[in-house]
């Protein structure tokens, strides 16, 4: 039977929000041609125990020692086996209604990379609000549909076909890195699209101080990937450039909280935590620029 929908959910580990996560999910499938293959790294010998406990009808792939997120999520889109491919954090939430839309939406645009909006679930404290807002706050709904540069990690699928126009895995990035893939499609003139009716919302209860240090990773992972074939001299002039990239990212969320008044709300109020996320990742950028990735790609849990 040819399926429908691959939904692949990487996981670090067994959580509340991943129960969740596939709840909601799972309660769309029937009548559907569709799988979800939930991927899992760190969460020793209970996995498969804990999805039969919760009795959650995945396809799991268990993977020795620990994954990054770009290699598990790899190893799900290789078992995938429907014609649009979704990928989903085991930190969201996906809405009434949203596995239809994926299949509509994919039917009705030739886009081959399509995303979605990105809520925000029940009612965390400051620092989750503001993690929330500094990951995907430009994707906050009511969302525009239309065509887009960038789409966000946690609600993005993809056509089958767009793997015979970019290739699912680098050469030189071992794994799936979404930002990587989607530049490539825009380059190649294939545009990615925004749909502002498939929306999941986030449930992301970690501590502040890890989601801080994972800025720095991603900036740092970031920077240091794109630094294999960039010039000494770029990457000089990018690492000079990085203690403005804070002011940046907050002209840019700030312009995108304008026009929602509760997201104008949410920026104000977490504004200090921001400049301190915004910071910790352009100290990234400027270590990856300068001394490489090191060690902070495979640090990239979620």
């Amino acid at each position: 039977m040819t399926l429908d929908v691959s939904i692949v959910i990487a996981a670090h580990g067994l959580s509340q929000s991943l129960g969740r996560c596939l709840q909601a999910l799972l309660g769309q499938l029937p009548g559907r041609k569709a799988e979800v293959i939930l991927v899992v790294s760190g969460a020793g010998p209970s996995a498969s125990e804990w999805l039969a406990e919760h009795r959650f009808p995945v396809i799991l792939i268990e993977l020795a020692g620990a994954q990054n997120l770009a290699r598990m999520r790899l190893a799900g889109i290789r078992r995938a086996g429907g014609s649009i491919i979704a990928l989903l954090d085991p930190f969201s939430i996906v809405r009434q209604g949203w596995l239809d839309e994926l299949i509509s939406v994919h039917s009705r645009r030739p886009a081959p990379a399509i995303g979605g909006a990105v809520g925000l679930y029940g009612r965390p404290g400051l620092a989750g609000r503001a993690i929330y807002l500094n990951e995907y706050g430009g994707f906050a709904p009511p969302l525009e549909s239309g065509p887009a540069e960038v789409l966000p990690g946690c609600n993005v699928s993809y056509k089958r076909s767009a793997w015979e126009v970019v290739p699912v895995e680098g050469e030189d990035r071992p794994g799936f890195w979404k930002t990587f893939v989607n530049a490539r499609l825009i380059r190649e003139r294939h545009p990615l699209w925004l749909d502002g009716d498939l929306i999941v919302d986030l449930d992301k209860q970690i501590p502040f101080m890890d989601f801080l240090g994972t800025r720095f990773l991603h900036g740092r992972c970031y920077a240091g990937m794109r630094r294999v074939r960039m010039p000494l001299i770029e990457r000089l002039l990018r690492s000079a450039g990085a203690p403005i990239l804070p002011i940046v990212f907050l002209w840019r969320l700030a312009r995108t909280c304008l026009r929602a008044g509760t997201a104008r709300y949410l920026f104000l109020a977490t504004l200090p935590l921001q400049i301190l996320l915004f910071t910790s990742w352009a100290l990234g950028e400027m270590a990856g620029y300068l001394a490489g990735a090191g060690a902070s790609c495979d640090r990239l849990i979620y």
